[in-house]
């Protein structure tokens, strides 16, 4: 046997699709192969957009022959186009096929690259009484499912025959127009009344010869990414009402196989579709149940009179954290209700031992009072009464309730204009919202501005160690943390540097205080302006927070800080999951187009 027999025996007698195996797919799935590939259905469905990624990877492969195997007595396609030539020539409706620039890729065995024009007939016409009863196919009766069946309205021939698109049983119908094109409305026409329909004009429609190609086929390769992105790429026209052309549509390379793989191809996927949206269904099960498991979980520990009933409350939650797995917003509720416990005092018990957090207040607004008269720091009026129209709840009877700008020295931001930056070796770094996050600081981003202007900038606030920067503007708007950076810097006109009245105050209880919901709320309601929104300064030190005793900050803070590295463990533990099944969805998808 030659080199090439050997080659292409061996082509015929396993699936095809893929050129090599890649380290990541054959660690994960073992050898490629459709069977395997399927088996690992259940993990790819986890990935992000898991299931419609997997519904476009089972498309693409049918149509590059990677679902099933190449049996060597089928006739080639080759005989299916001559077939089709022969036929479209005789009713004088051939197209002159247009020459491909290259063969997109190495097809199977036995099929051949074609174009829609040399399959059938491009926008063909119906010939029936006016009085027939025919169907009707506007739009939004086009799906966009592979496995759902058009719908239609019952007309009369004479009603539609014209200014619409001409359909029949058998046909191929692919909407033309933007979004209804990327979101792959298109349809094979079966059992219209009469056999016969007409529907949108924003159809582009095919009438295959009868024996060439199964239309199930055709509405696979249509419905693929790769035709997908292709035809949004030339689509023409201004926004709103971009459509395809329509030789796009018939000139398009398609791949075709020979017209028994064609049915077992179909076969193939309608199985595989109707197992992922089965996984989809169970998907969806299972996160009705996380979502009432989640809403009841949380509802418990929110109703913890004290640490014993949000202790057990939490048990329950952890022992069932796989729930939450469905979702990161499930593990960002979880940490929001554990910073509104902890301003609410049920995290920790209180402590007859602890001083009233009046006499501790009474302390802040004596030192604060004082760096003002000796014009440490300019006066800042936050004194403004407590009133019924405030955000307060119940707290325990040894807190208070205090203003933001009555527990700081000063409250300050950045210069209001952006400055002119340098190179990171020829200046000093300049902070602005995106560098500072829920999980602390990000550096990698920073700009720098000169050593000139940083010592101006420092003029207006210069952040010090235990000062708490807070986003009152930008991406990030309402994130605060503690100043724990060994470097000078200054900041931007978003970030808000605030010096509190040390040492009465743990600033790391007032960071939590400001991420938390009661705090987030009202700095969102006081957050103006168009485009760049921003709370002012002088609403921003009116935030209201309940002050608790100093020596129960820090049980706060340390209790928050245990509960929120679990959040994090459990919240890392499911990013990996999600991560190892996009690893594997990308590695299949880089396997079929090598």
């Amino acid at each position: 046997m030659s080199t090439i027999q050997e080659a292409a025996s061996k082509r015929a007698s396993r699936p095809k699709g893929v050129s090599s195996v890649s380290v990541s797919v054959h660690d994960e799935l073992g050898a490629f192969d459709a069977d395997k590939f399927v088996e690992s259905f259940p993990v790819l469905a986890e990935a992000t957009g898991g299931i419609e990624r997997l519904r476009e990877i089972v498309l693409q492969m049918a149509i590059r022959g990677g679902l099933v195997r190449q049996v060597a007595g089928d006739q080639s396609a080759s005989f299916l186009l001559a077939h089709a030539r022969s036929r479209l020539g005789e009713s004088r409706k051939l197209r002159q096929a247009e020459a491909l620039p290259s063969e997109p890729h190495e097809l199977p065995v036995g099929w051949v690259w074609c174009q829609a024009q040399q399959l059938g007939v491009v926008a063909p016409r119906n010939d029936v009484a006016d009085r027939t009863t025919v169907g009707f196919v506007p739009m939004p009766l086009v799906p966009v499912d592979y496995r759902q069946q058009v719908r239609f309205e019952k007309r009369t021939w004479g009603e539609i025959k014209k200014g619409y698109t001409h359909v029949a049983d058998g046909d191929v119908a692919v909407a033309k127009i933007n979004p209804c094109f990327q979101n792959k409305k298109s349809c094979v026409i079966r059992d219209m009344p009469s056999g016969v329909a007409a529907g949108t004009t924003e159809l582009l429609v095919l009438r295959p010869v009868p024996g060439v190609v199964v239309p199930e086929y055709l509405l696979l390769f249509f419905k693929s990414p790769g035709f997908i992105s292709g035809g949004t790429a030339q689509m023409t026209g201004t926004a709103g009402q971009q459509r395809v052309p329509a030789d796009y549509f018939a000139a398009s390379p398609i791949s075709l196989p020979p017209l028994a793989e064609q049915k077992r191809i179909v076969a193939r996927v309608d199985q595989l579709m109707a197992l992922i949206d089965e996984l989809e269904a169970k998907q969806t099960r299972r996160r009705e149940v996380g979502a009432r498991f989640t809403k009841a979980s949380l509802e418990a520990l929110t109703d913890a009179e004290g640490p014993d009933d949000f202790a057990a409350a939490w048990d329950r939650v952890v022992a069932r954290w796989e729930v939450f797995a469905d979702g990161i917003e499930n593990v960002e509720a979880v940490k929001a209700t554990i910073l509104q416990l902890a301003l609410r005092g049920r995290l920790t018990q209180q402590q007859p031992r602890d001083e009233p957090a009046s006499k501790l207040f009474g302390r802040i607004l004596r030192d604060r009072e004082i760096a003002f008269k000796n014009r440490v720091y300019r006066r800042m009026d936050a004194s403004l009464p407590l009133g019924s129209d405030d955000p307060i709840f119940p707290i325990p009877p040894t807190w208070e309730w205090a203003r933001l700008g009555q527990l700081c020295l000063n409250v300050a931001d950045g210069p209001h204009y952006s400055p002119k930056y340098v190179p990171e070796g020829a200046g000093v770094p300049f902070l602005s919202a995106r560098n500072v996050t829920r999980s602390g600081f990000e550096l990698e981003s920073a700009k720098y501005v000169s050593h000139a202007d940083h010592q101006d900038f420092c003029k207006r606030t210069k952040p010090e160690k235990g000062d708490i920067l807070f986003v009152k503007g930008g991406v990030n708007g309402g994130v605060a943390a503690v100043n724990t950076l060994d470097f000078e810097f200054s900041v931007w006109v978003h970030l808000a540097v605030l010096k509190l009245v040390k040492p009465h105050l743990d600033p790391h209880f007032i960071a939590l205080a400001l991420k938390s919901p009661h705090c987030y709320r009202q700095s969102k309601a006081q957050t103006h302006g168009i485009g760049n929104l921003d709370i002012g300064l002088t609403r921003l030190i009116l935030i209201t927070l309940p002050l608790p005793p100093l020596a129960e900050q820090k049980r706060i803070v340390a209790k928050v800080e245990q509960l929120m590295k679990l959040c994090d463990e459990l919240e890392a533990k499911l990013r990996r999951s999600e991560d190892r099944a996009s690893r594997l969805v990308e590695a299949v998808v880089q396997e079929m187009v090598a």
